[in-house]
């Protein structure tokens, strides 16, 4: 069974809420090469808006806009 890019973002979102002490002492950069490492793993392909994507439900509070947390920067 195929699973879409959709599916799989919507699986992932549910299954990737990590608390902000766990990452909140790690640099951007690191969080990026995990999120790349992420992607690939699931066999897609990473594009720009799909790494931007996985920063910001994986990491919001790292990738968020400060005056509107609920958009990514």
């Amino acid at each position: 069974m195929q699973f879409s890019v959709e599916d799989r973002m919507r699986k992932n979102r549910v299954e990737s809420e990590i608390p902000f002490e766990r990452y909140k002492d790690i640099g951007l950069n690191q969080l990026v090469v995990y999120c790349v490492g992420r992607i690939l793993a699931n066999g897609e392909e990473c594009t720009l808006e799909r790494l931007i994507y996985e920063c910001f439900t994986l990491f919001p509070k790292k990738f968020g806009l400060r005056k509107y947390p609920q958009w990514p920067d």
